[in-house]
């Protein structure tokens, strides 16, 4: 199971094929939206530096696919929640958070 970030990008600007990048530093990963779903608003970025329920600063950047900004660069604070989806004392175990940024 991968930690990271459910990405959820508001707005009306087409995300088919657009990238996605969330930074925990020094650790930075992307995503890419779908590029044959035109209703997708939603991608998940695994970031291993996520791995604890203690708050984390997050950079989050994104670009359509054809190269242009999602908004620029939005920063936040987001306190991760624990998944254990075998029971609480069996792995595998995720740390996730959701953040909604406009685009």
């Amino acid at each position: 199971m991968a930690s990271g970030v459910e990405v959820h990008v508001g707005g009306s600007t087409p995300l088919r094929g657009a990238e996605v990048t969330v930074c925990v530093r020094p650790t930075c990963r992307s995503a890419r939206f779908p590029p044959g779903d035109l209703a997708a608003r939603t991608v998940h970025v695994a970031q291993p530096a996520i791995d604890s329920t203690r708050p984390v600063r997050l950079r989050i950047t994104g670009r359509t696919a054809d190269g242009h900004s999602l908004g620029g660069s939005t920063e936040v604070t987001v306190t991760p929640v624990r998944d254990a989806p075998n029971g609480p004392t069996c792995g595998p175990v995720g740390y996730f958070a959701h953040v909604t940024v406009e685009g």
